[in-house]
């Protein structure tokens, strides 16, 4: 048996998990997805339906924390954001 989603949102989220097989980078058709922790936040932020959803407050303490994480990682990094800093894991991501 299917589960009809009613809101806009919830429709998004099983589109999502049905295109989780798909290289979403070779498709043209499909929405980019972000590929910062930036870029996703600001999405985040800017969704209302999914705000919704997940709650206000559940979502403001999630970017909250993800905020400190990036505060924290370009203070530790000089070369936070580039090529290199995306292939490699740092010492204050495993404390």
């Amino acid at each position: 048996m299917m589960i009809r989603p009613s809101s806009w949102a919830a429709r998004r989220i099983a589109t999502t998990l049905l295109n989780l097989g798909v290289n979403r980078y070779k498709r043209g058709d499909l929405p980019k997805i972000p590929l910062t922790l930036e870029d996703s936040l600001a999405l985040l932020q800017a969704d209302e339906p999914l705000l919704e959803l997940l709650t206000h407050e559940g979502v403001q303490t999630f970017i909250v924390d993800k905020q400190y994480e990036i505060a924290k990682a370009k203070a530790s990094v000089a070369d936070y954001g580039t090529p290199e800093w995306y292939s490699r894991v740092d010492s204050w991501e495993r404390a």
